[in-house]
């Protein structure tokens, strides 16, 4: 009988060591999601300021190009 305790005790520690490693995978995993979380909004958001710069830099080519025909028709 004592035997069988020692084993159901052993198992017990077993399973209670794996509980915690799985606890700590899933705490690191919920870290690395929550680090890529931010570098993607990071990403987005420079993306977005691009994009504005990108749609200026158009508006003010093209008005560069009304302006130098105006000024060609002189």
């Amino acid at each position: 009988m004592a035997a069988a305790v020692e084993e159901m005790t052993v198992s017990i520690n077993h399973v209670s060591d794996s509980a915690g490693e799985a606890r700590q995978v899933t705490d690191q995993t919920g870290d690395q999601s929550n680090r890529g979380r931010l570098v993607i909004q990071e990403t987005v958001t420079e993306m977005r300021e691009i994009s504005t710069t990108v749609s200026e830099s158009s508006e003010t080519t093209h008005a560069v190009g009304e302006n130098s025909q105006r000024i060609s028709s002189i």
